[in-house]
């Protein structure tokens, strides 16, 4: 099949939207900022503390710790003696504002995920590990609002996404490289592919309305959390105040002052714990949780939020 776009106003199942060529589509976008950029941890002028997870003696997690509250965590949780994971705190030191995550352990900052009072709110991707951001997820209750992408890789953006309760309900395509939407999807309230529009001409006016027939517009599609899993049934008919508690909250219990084995203000020879069962545990153990965009099988980056490659089908260029 294809993507999908979200829009207010329904139509005996199809959602119809404004299409103005206008607003950010006219713009040549990028998805470059400043915010998305690696950011220092352990922090200089930081009291640091070291964990060691296996027992091999190296640190696999560094803790900076500022005013005498948990400022950021640096984790290496494969162990190759490289930080895959990075979680900064609000000034409370136990709610995440903050995650980076180098998905395929080359160094190379892969995501960025934004928290607002313990819940995701954005994240910024590199779905095909070039070393630049190409998707732009933005989040709410845990469920998809609305994307960005460069699909082309070609340093812009190309492709404008609108989510309604975690399902794609309309995407437009920049298909020439010119900053300017010239095709639209537009998808049923169940995320079946209804309708394609375009402009073919380049004139910003819709030269042609395509209807998809019943039953040629693929499966319907299931609503996605954020952290890139689909919601069960329950989670799917339940209310908007139940699915924020499952929010994209990173587990673990918040990490104590004073806990940790490894200080740069301590003095004599580290101790290292006996070796974990596992990982994860491990983790646990030492009070970092897991990390919210998961490490499952070590590389989620493409198929993590929803920015796996589309379905193909009518239209689909």
């Amino acid at each position: 099949m294809s993507r999908r776009y979200a829009g207010p106003g329904t139509l005996g199942g199809l959602l119809i939207l404004s299409l103005s060529c206008g607003g950010r589509d006219s713009k040549r976008e990028t998805l470059y900022s400043d915010d998305a950029q690696r950011q220092p941890c352990p922090v200089r002028l930081s009291r640091i503390e070291r964990i060691d997870l296996n027992g091999d003696r190296r640190p696999d997690v560094q803790q900076s710790w500022k005013d005498g509250r948990l400022f950021c965590a640096a984790m290496d949780l494969n162990f190759d003696g490289k930080v895959d994971v990075k979680r900064f705190y609000e000034s409370n030191g136990k709610t995440i504002r903050r995650e980076e995550h180098d998905f395929d352990f080359d160094g190379e900052l892969d995501q960025v995920s934004f928290f607002k009072a313990g819940s995701l709110v954005r994240k910024d991707l590199d779905t095909n590990y070039d070393k630049r951001i190409d998707t732009r997820i933005w989040c709410q209750n845990n469920l998809i609002t609305r994307a960005l992408r460069d699909r082309w890789n070609t340093g812009h953006v190309n492709t404008w996404e609108d989510y309604a309760g975690g399902r794609l309900v309309r995407a437009r395509y920049d298909t020439n490289n010119d900053g300017v939407a010239d095709r639209w999807e537009l998808f049923s309230a169940r995320g079946e592919l209804r309708e394609l529009r375009y402009d073919s001409d380049g004139d910003g006016k819709i030269d042609s309305v395509e209807p998809i027939p019943a039953g040629e517009g693929g499966s319907p599609s299931q609503p996605v959390r954020c952290d890139g899993t689909p919601l069960d049934s329950a989670e799917e008919s339940a209310p908007a105040d139940a699915s924020k508690a499952k929010s994209g909250e990173s587990g673990g219990a918040p990490l104590q002052e004073g806990e940790r084995m490894d200080s740069d203000e301590s003095a004599g020879a580290e101790t290292p714990r006996e070796p974990p069962k596992s990982t994860e545990k491990a983790a646990t153990d030492a009070g970092v949780g897991r990390p919210s965009g998961a490490m499952d099988a070590g590389v989620r980056g493409a198929a993590d939020a929803g920015v796996s490659a589309p379905k193909t089908g009518k239209g689909r260029k």
